[in-house]
């Protein structure tokens, strides 16, 4: 069993920007994903395109901050099955495509503390993981999760979403291995 951190392909697939994207509304969206559901009172942000010139592909994973991924109408399909009931697949305001973001809901205090390698900041929470350790069990048939107490909110999954994803065809998705049960 392996554990992957969810990530863009930002050298190869485009960026987004909130349309008014100042630093004040810059920490008020960061501060609007902190494991709380939002359905209910979710109003669609308004984002735009970075220009880079046509340099980047559209993907079905856009770039627009860590820990909040964004995927088009086509990954949501695909995945549903991996999201209900980990995340809340919220809608955006973006002209050029139907676009979505996930609110990561599922989190899960999964991390085996004794084999890994921490940071920690104030009131426990984790600043930094040089290495990564899961509890087996704690993981099983966990497809899409944050941990408990990590500051910046990393998206980690699983080798069933990582090979769907795959399968798929789906384009602009990264994946970082940060954990292999077998080493």
């Amino acid at each position: 069993m392996k554990i992957w951190i969810l990530q863009e392909d930002v050298n190869n697939y485009e960026h987004l920007t909130l349309a008014n994207g100042g630093n004040e509304d810059w920490i008020e969206f960061g501060d609007m994903f902190k494991t709380r559901k939002l359905e209910d009172s979710w109003e669609p942000l308004k984002l735009k395109l970075i220009n880079h010139d046509g340099k980047l592909k559209r993907g079905d994973m856009p770039y627009l901050s860590p820990g909040k991924p964004v995927f088009t109408k086509k990954a949501i399909e695909s995945l549903r099955g991996f999201l209900e009931g980990n995340a809340e697949v919220l809608p955006i305001d973006y002209e050029l495509q139907e676009l979505f973001i996930l609110n990561i809901i599922n989190r899960i205090d999964a991390i085996d503390y004794e084999k890994s390698e921490i940071k920690y900041g104030d009131e426990k929470r984790i600043i930094r993981v040089k290495k990564y350790s899961f509890v087996v069990e704690k993981i099983k048939n966990q497809h899409i999760f944050k941990i408990l107490n990590q500051l910046f909110g990393t998206v980690f999954v699983s080798d069933e979403f990582r090979n769907k994803v795959i399968e798929s065809g789906l384009e602009g998705f990264k994946f970082v291995e940060v954990w292999d049960s077998e080493e």
